[in-house]
């Protein structure tokens, strides 16, 4: 198979699906296409757990939402497997 990148955005318009998001990034449930034993090499920024990262967001959110407004755009840009061989963090 040969290298390719991926590159998802999705919006979320709702604190349930903001939440979930944040609860598989954080590792707060079971990801079953995540090995548990590399947790430790994700890259956080700001927030350490899916509450602090709920606060955080709803503290940097107006008082009054659209009712079908985005509260957060998910970005999610990583690369096929095969790209990561023999590459060290800095080259990722």
């Amino acid at each position: 198979m040969s290298n390719f990148a991926i590159l998802r955005i999705q919006k979320l318009k709702s604190m349930v699906s903001v939440r979930r998001s944040f609860k598989h990034s954080y590792r707060e449930q079971t990801t079953h296409n995540a090995d548990p034993e590399r947790k430790g090499e994700n890259l956080l920024f700001h927030a350490k757990s899916t509450v602090q990262a709920m606060k955080v967001l709803r503290d940097r959110l107006p008082l009054k939402i659209r009712k079908n407004g985005v509260l957060c755009v998910e970005h999610l840009i990583t690369a096929s497997p095969e790209w990561f061989d023999n590459k060290s963090l800095k080259q990722e």
